[in-house]
């Protein structure tokens, strides 16, 4: 036997040793405090791309231009996780939070000599129920016996809602005359997914039955086939001209506007697909809730 053999064999052995599954893990109940690092997708696209087009406006036509619009930021949030054992350090994982985020703002375009006002306001708000339904192995370490790591896999699960209102409303002055323009727009959207993670962690025993509890975890989920109630009125003068009230579904794509040849994003609802020479990219609509997160929490044993 070669040593090189013989030190992989002493290798394993070692490892067998000090890190061996548990026999009689209990039923435990874990709460943790989520830190979430979100990624980008449509709707920061959009509400990117609108800052950008009001800018560009102001250039092209210039005035005073105040206020931004923001992308609802989840932030962190709590979670509940039941673990079921099943057989030496294996188990059913079953878990579940909210994450919710909620941004609105408004913007006003004065245009140098008083030619015209425009004020649009946006508000988007985004909440969701978040299950995992997975499974884990856990592992003690004798020369550490109050440690245990652990790895998580499984499916997530997502049911998300998703509200929009905009308004908007501009005043033009020519010959000593005022002529008013506005819309309202409002959309409420639903959908769901099924994604995937993963995680590690170790957690500490305090007392026989309480332990504090570290961990990472990462989730691939992006939501598309997002359907609801629309209603869009446009008014000219304070009298109703065009009215769309029905189910909706939500769209991503980029459109030129102002005559302007540079593409801006939209993300926003319609009852039938629209179709239009100025339009690319048009997809469904999509939200990401992919993400990476630190977990601390403390997990009970019953």
């Amino acid at each position: 036997m070669t040593k090189k053999k013989i030190l992989a064999i002493l290798a394993v052995a070692l490892v067998f040793f000090l890190v061996r599954p548990l026999s009689a893990e209990k039923i435990s109940l874990k709460l943790s405090f989520n830190l979430n690092s979100y990624t980008d997708g449509d709707l920061a696209e959009w509400i990117g791309g609108l800052n950008t087009l009001w800018q560009d406006y102001n250039s092209a036509y210039p005035g005073s231009l105040s206020g931004q619009f923001l992308t609802p930021q989840y932030g962190s949030n709590f979670e509940v996780e039941l673990r079921i054992p099943i057989f030496k350090g294996f188990a059913v994982n079953l878990a579940g939070s909210r994450i919710s985020g909620t941004e609105e703002g408004t913007v006003t375009y004065i245009r140098d000599g008083g030619a015209q006002d425009e004020t649009q306001y946006l508000l988007n708000d985004v909440s969701a129920l978040n299950l995992k339904i997975g499974f884990s192995y856990r592992i003690a370490i004798p020369a550490l016996p109050a440690l245990h790591v652990f790895g998580n896999v499984g499916r997530h699960l997502l049911y998300i809602g998703y509200d929009v209102i905009e308004n908007y409303e501009a005043i033009f002055r020519k010959f000593n005359q005022e002529f008013s323009f506005s819309y309202e727009r409002e959309n409420t959207f639903n959908s769901d997914a099924q994604g995937f993670y993963a995680g590690l962690g170790v957690e500490y025993d305090v007392v026989k039955y309480v332990a504090i509890v570290a961990e990472v975890e990462k989730i691939w989920s992006t939501v598309d086939g997002f359907k609801g109630s629309h209603l869009y009125q446009v008014f000219q003068e304070e009298a109703l001209i065009n009215e769309e009230d029905g189910k909706a579904s939500l769209y991503y794509y980029e459109s030129t506007r102002f005559d302007s040849p540079t593409y801006y994003p939209a993300l926003t609802g319609h009852i039938d697909r629209p179709e239009d020479d100025n339009l690319q990219n048009l997809r469904q609509g999509e939200l990401n809730f992919s993400r990476f997160s630190v977990k601390l929490g403390v997990r009970f044993k019953f």
